[in-house]
């Protein structure tokens, strides 16, 4: 598993999340146009919904002890949302949402939001979507470490110092700031969990679960990106 895991996290885009849907459909289409080099993560629950074939590539948990993080994080908000947020988070990765009901489902993770006004060019696409890339990448460690925290520590510090860190993250994408729709959404499952009562569970799990724990964005690939 963790040589899989190895390969596929070094040429990964980002972690796909949809319904079966035709709206889903059609973006599926629009990324397979415009990732052809690099790979696009498809959860073990939606795996069943598509052809998985370049460049779209199965993820698997490199630990089992992730799968038990999924399946806290389900009871509250459905497997499939779990497991994209768990695997996108071990794989580095943003999420691509990819139709409107899946935006929803994202809600209880939300801490923040990009919004943009009017259509993106190629070009804000290719940019911002680099940009989102460094979001995470640039959360991870940070936001890994202070995951870990919550084992022995109260979380109402940590929970602080997450937010001020996406208040400022937000500023990257200033290019594109507008307030008709939204670009991305800043996820955070530290505060789901320790809002919804969920921090004693959280504890009895081994600490490195806390991989699946940083702080993460879902870029809305909705139609109207065309």
């Amino acid at each position: 598993m963790l040589a899989r895991y190895a390969a596929t996290v070094k040429n990964l885009r980002g972690v796909l999340l949809f319904s079966d849907s035709e709206e889903a459909l059609e973006r599926i289409r629009w990324l397979t146009e415009r990732f052809k080099y690099r790979n696009l993560g498809v959860i073990p629950s939606l795996s069943g919904k598509m052809e998985v074939k370049k460049p779209f590539v199965e993820l698997v948990y490199p630990d089992g002890e992730l799968i038990k993080l999924t399946r806290l994080l389900g009871r509250r908000l459905g497997e499939g949302v779990a497991e994209a947020v768990v695997l996108s988070s071990t794989y580095v990765s943003p999420l691509f949402v990819l139709d409107g009901d899946s935006v929803e489902s994202l809600r209880p993770l939300e801490v923040g939001s990009v919004r943009v006004s009017g259509k993106l060019t190629d070009r804000d696409w290719k940019l911002h979507l680099r940009i989102a890339d460094y979001t995470v990448l640039d959360f991870y460690r940070w936001s890994v470490e202070s995951a870990e925290k919550l084992w022995t520590r109260e979380p109402e510090e940590v929970l602080e110092e997450r937010a001020e860190r996406i208040r400022k993250d937000a500023k990257r994408y200033w290019r594109i700031e507008g307030k008709e729709r939204e670009f991305l959404l800043y996820l955070d499952p530290v505060r789901f969990i320790c809002e919804g009562g969920l921090l004693p569970k959280l504890r009895k799990l081994d600490v490195r679960v806390s991989a699946g724990l940083a702080i993460g964005v879902a870029v809305c690939l909705l139609p109207e990106t065309d």
